[in-house]
């Protein structure tokens, strides 16, 4: 099982690097959609010094917490409903599996 969820979460955080390139200074639309409180979002604000960590620390925190449940899937619904569709296409441009 522990070998499964390694392949997993590895296939979602792929697209990591390039989410936290796209949405930077917009993270905090992203943690919101995601299922994130302001006390986590001020927290994730606090350990990090730029946008792009906070993203970045944001995705590593959402896929720790949601484990299966964090496919790209689910976090591409959450870019569009975050209104970073642009986001959302560059992902389906860029990686072939995307596109569904």
């Amino acid at each position: 099982m522990a070998e499964g969820r390694l392949g997993r979460d590895a296939g979602v955080r792929k697209f990591f690097y390039f989410i936290k390139e796209k949405v930077s200074s917009d993270w905090k639309d992203l943690a919101f959609h995601l299922g994130f409180g302001q006390a986590d979002i001020d927290n994730i604000a606090g350990r990090n010094r730029d946008d792009k960590s906070r993203c970045m620390d944001l995705l590593e925190e959402w896929l720790k917490r949601n484990g299966e449940r964090a496919t790209i899937e689910a976090l591409m619904e959450a870019l569009s409903e975050a209104n970073l569709q642009s986001t959302v296409d560059g992902l389906k441009d860029k990686y072939e599996e995307t596109d569904a």
